[in-house]
């Protein structure tokens, strides 16, 4: 039976994570916090970036020092199943 990917939803504002229920939110993406989502028995996580808020330079250092914790967490852990989303209202 084939596993299910783990899904982590980059969130640019709160607004897509209260749409659902019984998954952790993170406000924070250093590697020990991004792996406790990875290790929740919850098929998805968000983290908030908030990066709507931030300039598009700023917008894009956010986003990738999330990827890169992320590739450390997972690679830590040996996912190989993981989906990444972008979720965001802006034109980022």
């Amino acid at each position: 039976m084939a596993t299910k990917p783990k899904i982590i939803v980059l969130d640019d504002d709160p607004t897509g994570s209260q749409t659902v229920h019984s998954c952790l939110l993170l406000t924070r993406w250093d590697v020990e916090t991004l792996r406790l989502g990875l290790t929740d028995s919850s098929p998805i996580f968000f983290v908030l970036t908030n990066t709507r808020a931030l300039t598009p330079e700023q917008a894009t250092a956010v986003t990738k020092e999330v990827c890169q914790n992320l590739k450390v967490a997972i690679a830590a852990l040996g996912i190989q199943d993981f989906l990444i989303v972008s979720r965001s209202d802006s034109t980022l």
